[in-house]
């Protein structure tokens, strides 16, 4: 799937582990895919 152009959103929350953000992060970068991520952190 190209991507080329998208920004994409990845949601993580508490008790996650690393590699469910790393592996679609880099897959989706390599498929062109936003430039950085942003971050947003949220404590409630």
């Amino acid at each position: 799937m190209e991507l080329k152009g998208k920004r994409i959103a990845i949601l993580i929350e508490d008790m996650y582990n690393e590699f469910e953000f790393w592996y679609p992060y880099y897959r989706m970068k390599e498929s062109g895919a936003g430039r950085q991520p942003d971050y947003l952190a949220y404590s409630g």
